[in-house]
């Protein structure tokens, strides 16, 4: 990932500093015109693209998962490069310093994927020229894409970020058949006035990649998919912090399998590793904003952190939690609580701000209240 970084930063302080440069002087010369602009040769995103939509297609021509990059900002002037509201998230954070480099494992098309985002270098006086004020743009600019979108820049400002998704099942192929297999390299190839970039990026020799992956792998639980105990004691620290700057209030939610040791003696342990999932991806789905996560806390125990949420805003989704698990209507026949699997719902709010104690505070009120809704007969949730 590190090395895939290094060539496209260098692809982009090509195209900047040389290419721009040369551009430049054969306006000075009177050789182009001073408003001349072609994004073929003046535009690092459309260049870029160019290159992904053509090693996209050379990769499924031959039945091969392509690995997919892009470039993403707040304020595109070309749509296709528009953020989604989850990577708006991603780049602000990028630019007020909370974050230097983010990874995240989604799932498309039936496949899972890698996922890195970092920032591109920020703005500076030569760039001001295309993105500061449409009066100073080139008139070839303001007729391709209007005088709107892409402008209101300043020298220092993170524009945009590049996104690259790799398939986790090839990886996973390649590290369990050689762990020296080569990463992927991008090649990029550049031909007189119109640019022509080729990219290759397949197997380098580099343990890094694979080191990543594992990193990535090592957050998530192997049974359920979800987020395991690992990353929730980071996200929880670094939600405490956020809403102690922002002074706001922070959830927590334990969740537990109602008689669940009753349930694997009844129907063994394939069917219990089916019913974790499947109630894993009902909580799952009620946390749904980017700065929610739920995870697998241990055995049949879930937690679901909301940050800048109140008691009562957390206690309805942690209601709608234990709706939708039995809704799921899994049979539960030597139940104490019900015929159907159900839950048990424990529900703490803290703002840290005043709660300066610690976060193992608000940890152990919501497993507490969790036990609370145990001893009252399961199935419920206690909040306080």
């Amino acid at each position: 990932m590190d090395i895939f970084m290094k060539k496209w930063k260098a692809l982009f302080n090509y195209v900047e500093t040389e290419q721009k440069k040369a551009i430049y002087t054969l306006q000075e010369k009177g050789v182009l015109d001073k408003d001349y602009f072609d994004p073929h040769v003046l535009s690092f995103t459309y260049i870029a693209r160019q290159v992904q939509l053509r090693y996209e297609k050379m990769e499924l021509e031959n039945n091969i998962t392509p690995y997919y990059y892009r470039l993403a900002a707040t304020n595109p002037r070309n749509m296709a490069n528009r953020a989604t509201e989850h990577e708006a998230n991603i780049l602000n954070k990028f630019r007020s310093g909370e974050l230097s480099r983010y990874t995240e494992v989604k799932e498309r098309d039936g496949k899972r994927f890698f996922v890195n985002y970092n920032p591109i270098d920020r703005t500076d006086k030569s760039c001001m020229k295309c993105h500061s004020d449409p009066a100073k743009a080139p008139k070839d600019l303001i007729k391709r894409y209007g005088a709107v979108a892409g402008f209101g820049d300043k020298v220092g400002g993170i524009r945009a970020m590049v996104i690259m998704e790799i398939p986790i099942d090839e990886i996973e192929k390649e590290a369990l058949n050689n762990f020296a297999s080569t990463s992927a390299v991008i090649l990029f190839i550049f031909i007189g006035a119109y640019i022509f970039i080729g990219v290759l990026m397949r197997k380098e020799h580099e343990l890094q990649k694979l080191n990543t992956v594992l990193e990535a792998r090592s957050n998530t639980d192997g049974l359920t998919g979800i987020s395991n105990r690992r990353l929730f004691d980071r996200h929880l620290e670094q939600q405490w912090r956020a809403m102690k700057r922002k002074k706001g209030s922070i959830s927590l939610i334990f969740c537990d399998i109602d008689n669940f040791k009753i349930y694997n003696d009844t129907y063994r342990h394939i069917a219990g590793d089916e019913c974790l999932s499947a109630i894993a991806s009902a909580v799952t789905k009620k946390a749904n904003r980017p700065s929610d996560l739920a995870a697998r806390y241990g055995g049949e125990e879930f937690a679901v952190i909301l940050p800048d949420t109140k008691l009562n805003a957390a206690t309805q989704i942690a209601e709608s939690m234990r709706q939708a698990v039995v809704d799921l209507d899994i049979p539960h026949e030597k139940s104490e609580t019900s015929n159907c699997v159900t839950i048990s719902i424990g529900v703490a709010t803290m703002r840290p701000e005043i709660n300066t104690d610690s976060r193992d505070k608000l940890i152990d009120t919501a497993d507490k209240l969790l036990y609370s809704a145990k001893k009252r007969g399961k199935n419920q949730v206690a909040y306080d």
